[in-house]
């Protein structure tokens, strides 16, 4: 795989990693307040786990198949993803 490629999928299972966390901070979060916006936190979560899943399955199992012109805007993707989720962690916690 391409550099690029491999950054992205590193940055992938660094979003999971701090989805994971996110989620449990939420789950907490509801628990204690039932506060229906958390539900929402919760869902948000849930979907971008399987995302952030469902793109490393893809990255890796078709790899060659994505043009290198292709990979910069791939991982600035990625990459805004996590910035987003770290920021959204932050002000979590």
């Amino acid at each position: 795989m391409a550099l690029l490629m491999d950054l992205a999928v590193l940055a992938s299972s660094v979003n999971i990693v701090l989805l994971a966390t996110l989620l449990y901070i939420f789950v907490k979060t509801f628990r204690k307040t039932r506060a229906i916006f958390t539900v929402g936190l919760i869902v948000f979560s849930v979907l971008f786990l399987i995302q952030n899943g469902v793109a490393i399955y893809s990255y890796v199992a078709m790899a060659p198949l994505f043009a290198e012109g292709v990979l910069p805007y791939l991982f600035v993707t990625v990459l805004s993803q996590l910035a987003g989720l770290l920021v959204l962690l932050k002000i979590s916690i």
